[in-house]
């Protein structure tokens, strides 16, 4: 079995598991999960939209950072666009997820209650509701090999199902198994010539810690983890998992590009980084080109299976599913 392969099954297993006991407490037969997570759909610090607006400049932060890990591997170390690509596209849902997190502080400051947004919907309300999540669920279900029409079946069931008949505090189990449950069992049925090492790096440094991440909230947000951010450490799974991708790369550095001299030591890039941040000229330059270079990234990876689209489509996309997950699907 490839090693991807054994990471996406863990995957797909704590799904199930994670599923199942959000049913048990939805019947009462099991009392672990603690209770605001239950009644909210994740830990929030702070009702009054602290938390989301906490989340959102962590989200932004961390988006930029991963701009610059881009710019840096891309010109300072060589690294080819395959190593790159999750990165790029990780970055910009992660910042689109921020944005998610903006809205729902804004909407706890303006009406007071996060908790209910699909059943205080009017009719009309959520008609519109189901308008503006059809990109975001587009983009979830979104693969290269699926036809448009396809697509477009799972997005209308997820979106359909999620607006009309799943309660507001359902939505992140749902966006989780939607997302990392499908893009598993999507994985596991590939070819085997299509998994990259990068492949098997992601699944274990990002997709397994997410779910663990997942399972930690949900029984220690009472305890002490609202107190102490809440869910923004979920969120930070994926930067914190791709700075270990980087720094992997950058260790092993045989998955870079070839070049006439020997690429800088890790040492001396993080001087680099320090002297950049002291001199925010600089610094602005490396995040505006570490920026453009994923969004580069992200448009090639497009045309090359066959998108005839403009560079900001993929933008788009990324940026509306990470509305409701800080995680690329990576398909």
């Amino acid at each position: 079995m490839h090693s991807g392969d054994a990471a996406k099954l863990i995957v797909v297993t704590l799904c199930v598991i994670f599923l199942f006991l959000i049913a048990g407490h939805e019947r009462g037969a099991i009392n672990i999960f603690s209770k605001s997570y239950l009644e909210d759909g994740f830990c929030l610090h702070g009702r009054d939209g602290t938390g989301h607006f906490l989340a959102f400049f962590f989200n932004s932060v961390m988006a930029l950072v991963m701009a610059c890990l881009v710019h840096s591997g891309k010109n300072h170390f060589g690294m080819t666009e395959p190593a790159m690509r999750p990165i790029a596209k990780n970055m910009i849902s992660l910042f689109g997820h921020g944005c998610g997190h903006l809205f729902l502080g804004w909407r706890a400051i303006s009406y007071g209650n996060t908790g209910r947004v699909f059943e205080d919907l009017s009719p009309n309300g959520r008609i519109l509701a189901l308008a503006l999540l059809y990109p975001v669920w587009y983009g979830f279900m979104r693969d290269k090999s699926r036809s448009v029409a396809t697509t477009f079946a799972f997005a209308t069931f997820h979106n359909v199902l999620q607006v009309y008949f799943l309660p507001t505090r359902f939505f992140f189990t749902h966006v989780i198994q939607a997302v990392l449950f499908g893009s598993g069992m999507r994985w596991l049925l590939r070819p085997v010539h299509l998994k990259t090492r990068y492949y098997a790096m992601e699944a274990w440094l990002v997709d397994v810690p997410i779910l663990m991440m997942t399972f930690f909230e949900a029984l220690t947000c009472d305890a002490f983890l609202n107190r102490f951010g809440g869910h923004v450490w979920f969120d930070m799974v994926v930067p914190f998992g791709f700075i270990a991708y980087w720094l992997i790369l950058v260790n092993e550095g045989k998955f870079a590009k070839r070049h006439d001299k020997e690429p800088p030591t890790l040492k001396q890039t993080s001087s680099r980084m320090l002297a950049a941040i002291s001199e925010p000229p600089r610094l602005l330059r490396s995040l505006s080109s570490g920026v453009k270079e994923s969004l580069g990234i992200m448009h090639r990876d497009a045309q090359s299976s066959g998108s005839t689209n403009g560079p900001m489509v993929p933008l788009l996309r990324s940026v509306s599913s990470g509305l409701l997950c800080p995680r690329s699907s990576g398909d």
